[in-house]
């Protein structure tokens, strides 16, 4: 495709000007030429994923295209790495995240046919009765987990306890639960409550 007079040799600024002031695509696609590889290292260089990389740094000049008009200051490539950055560093956060959720144990408290026994009043006071035998810490994570339905931050947030706290006082009393709710049940007469 033949390029449009006086594009390839305008400096970055009489660009950015020219595209402020008539919205010409190729003064746009000519940025994007100039600083693609740039923008695309900076994206692989935080994710460490090639298609990846490739895929945020579309989104960085599209995102770029659309707020062209909060563009001010700095160059147009380095306007677009910092978006770029931006972009790779929330992608690994939401990786971050999915890996964490991934390695979360099943929230189920008690097995199925248990809970479906929970609607009788006996099975409710069973239940009241194992939860108030808790250790303290377990019990106060569980009941903040189960009943005002916090997220495992927020607990972490209310109780000042660490996020592998929260994680291991909620493991430890899920399974004593279950632990306790079985020997009730006599599915397990021997089973005992440990704590931690």
């Amino acid at each position: 495709m033949p390029s449009t007079p006086g594009i390839a040799a305008a400096s970055e600024e009489e660009l950015v000007e020219r595209f402020r002031a008539t919205g010409e695509d190729c003064c746009f696609e000519e940025l994007y030429r100039r600083s693609r590889r740039r923008v695309f290292g900076v994206c692989l260089r935080v994710v460490g994923d090639l298609s990846q990389a490739e895929d945020l740094c579309h989104d960085a000049f599209l995102r770029a295209f659309q707020g062209f008009g909060r563009f001010e200051g700095t160059t147009f490539a380095s306007w677009v790495c910092r978006i770029g950055i931006n972009l790779s560093l929330n992608a690994l956060r939401r990786r971050s995240l999915a890996e964490r959720a991934a390695r979360e144990p099943e929230p189920a408290v008690v097995p199925a046919s248990a809970e479906r026994r929970l609607v009788s009043r006996e099975a409710l006071a069973r239940a009241a009765s194992i939860i108030e035998g808790l250790e303290p810490r377990q019990r106060r994570v569980f009941l903040l987990r189960h009943l005002d339905e916090l997220s495992h931050a927020a607990i972490a947030a209310r109780t000042g306890w660490s996020a592998d706290e929260v994680r291991s006082f909620l493991q430890n009393a899920r399974r004593n639960f279950r632990l306790a709710w079985e020997a009730a049940e006599g599915e397990r007469p021997g089973a005992r409550v440990s704590h931690g």
